[in-house]
């Protein structure tokens, strides 16, 4: 299952994003979901093509963009920071995709219907088994391809399916919002990269669930963005500037 690399042009009619800074944002898909048909796909719909597409048909009532399915607080948090961002620089600002335990790596645009199935209740040899399928390492690493500024916001399942590391590149650079757990996941990367862990003690300092905490933070950032466009320079250049505008 593979995934189209993701490009991003700046339109000619808007305000350019700080000297057309490459911007990519991947989150999570969410148990939570904008419709839950009792006969939502399961894991082993998605283990064979062609049951895939029957069953897919016969979900074709609830189909939508991936970016309307989900309804968890951090998805919805990240839209609406994503949202922020295209109002003031376009709509070509950002890119975002998403890391479905389902369908793969998929971009916000692309049609899916219900599923239940999610990385967080596998063991550990399980993600990376079924990961393996999705091909989520290879499809990651082709999505971030080209950009300057990459923020990752998955929790420690969804890191492990990634299996980094993957090739970057010196001047790029990844800011991960993620667990103290998952630490370990992030690894042998050439991007300037700077991890921002959370606990409750960040969420109570933030005064926010933990659930929902990296896609609150996404929309700080992105408030402040919108606000001194330079932000992103200093981030790119110091990823751990970050933690001054959220």
């Amino acid at each position: 299952m593979k995934m189209a690399k993701l490009s991003l042009t700046t339109s000619s009619t808007s305000t350019s994003l700080s000297h057309n800074t490459r911007v990519l944002i991947i989150t999570s898909c969410t148990r939570e979901k904008r419709f839950k048909p009792t006969n939502q796909l399961t894991l082993e719909d998605f283990k064979d093509s062609a049951r895939l597409q029957s069953r897919s048909r016969e979900l074709a009532d609830f189909a939508c963009p991936a970016s309307q399915m989900y309804t968890g607080l951090q998805h919805l948090r990240v839209i609406e920071g994503v949202e922020l961002l295209r109002q003031s620089f376009g709509q070509k600002a950002v890119d975002l995709v998403i890391v479905s335990a389902g369908y793969g790596l998929i971009p916000e645009n692309q049609i899916i219907v219900p599923y239940e199935v999610t990385f967080n209740t596998m063991k550990g040899y399980e993600v990376v088994e079924w990961s393996k399928f999705l091909e989520v390492h290879q499809a990651f690493e082709k999505a971030i391809f080209g950009y300057d500024l990459v923020f990752l916001l998955l929790g420690e399942n969804y890191l492990r399916s990634l299996r980094l590391p993957v090739i970057t590149k010196p001047e790029q650079t990844l800011i991960f919002l993620a667990s103290k757990s998952s630490k370990s996941y992030i690894r042998d990367l050439t991007a300037k990269t700077f991890i921002m862990t959370l606990s409750n003690a960040e969420a109570k300092h933030y005064h926010y669930g933990l659930v929902g905490l990296k896609g609150f933070l996404i929309k700080q950032f992105a408030k402040s963005v919108s606000t001194e466009t330079e932000i992103l320079e200093r981030v790119y250049n110091q990823p751990k500037n970050f933690l001054q505008f959220v």
